[in-house]
């Protein structure tokens, strides 16, 4: 189960057995690597499987890093921020505006202004304080 110019490599899905010389009929034996998870060859000396890009661990049996969901192992989903850079799906982002007190429940200025569009009743830079004339939680007029 040998390759090379001089016999020196053992056959794809056989690994070189560090128990045995290269000229011994037990020098390569055969990868264990049958799952749905692993290339099917292994590495010389360990016999460890190479894992599928998608999968990892000693004998491929959890999901690589940026994947979840063990055995589909789908990439983790991602969105972007206001900076063009993909982010992971449910990470928590930080509001610039109060979005109870903004048009829209915007959590983010205006594009143009850059500036938090208040509703009626909500005032301050982020529009998270009541206007003069209104209160309570959801900056009602004053009766």
């Amino acid at each position: 189960h040998t390759t090379g110019g001089n016999c020196e490599r053992c056959i794809p899905s056989y690994y070189r057995s560090p128990d045995f010389s290269i000229d011994s009929p037990l020098a390569c034996s055969p990868c264990n690597c049958e799952s749905d998870f692993t290339e099917g060859t292994c590495e010389d000396l360990t016999g460890r499987c190479f894992c599928k890009p998608t999968f990892t661990g000693e004998n491929c049996d959890s999901c690589a890093s940026g994947f979840i969901n063990f055995p589909e192992c789908y990439s983790i989903p991602t969105y972007p921020n206001n900076h063009g850079e993909a982010k992971p799906a449910g990470e928590i982002i930080n509001c610039e505006c109060s979005a109870a007190g903004t048009v829209d429940n915007s959590c983010r200025p205006d594009p143009q202004t850059h500036t938090c569009i208040c509703k009626p009743g909500f005032s301050g830079d982020h529009c998270d304080t009541c206007a003069p004339g209104f209160h309570g939680l959801n900056c009602q007029a004053c009766q």
